[in-house]
């Protein structure tokens, strides 16, 4: 790779990235579908600002839970998916075997009897 200077940048997600950069450069980059869900936390299931949470530590799940409103947004499980979806950044339909996956697998967080702290570098007790 290398450095690429620019006097502004852009977030694109979802692969839209790709569109943004010079053809010379969008080898640098990969597109990945990506899908998530989202639910409102109980004051008792997470109480702290989770900003990543890896499941059985390949998977690359995420999980960004808001304090100010309790929504919880969490991504990933790409491995229920019916294929990578490499380079689809096409968003417009769901994969129910995902969002199912996914929905198992936050369900099985937030019963962890610990949660740790991601700005504190704290594990704290979690009541279940």
């Amino acid at each position: 790779c290398g450095f690429i200077v620019a006097s502004k940048v852009v977030h694109a997600t979802n692969g839209y990235g790709l569109n943004l950069l010079p053809k010379r450069l969008q080898n640098i980059m990969t597109a990945y579908r990506g899908q998530v869900i989202s639910a409102i936390a109980s004051e008792s299931d997470v109480k702290k600002s989770i900003v990543f949470e890896c499941v059985e530590g390949s998977h690359e799940e995420y999980l960004i839970k808001r304090v100010k409103d309790n929504v919880i947004i969490f991504g990933g499980c790409r491995h229920a998916a019916n294929g990578e979806a490499l380079n689809i950044v096409d968003d417009s339909t769901i994969e129910t075997n995902v969002t199912h996956e996914l929905a198992r697998q936050l369900d099985r967080l937030l019963r962890r009897p610990q949660i740790f702290d991601i700005k504190s570098g704290n594990t704290n007790s979690k009541k279940t």
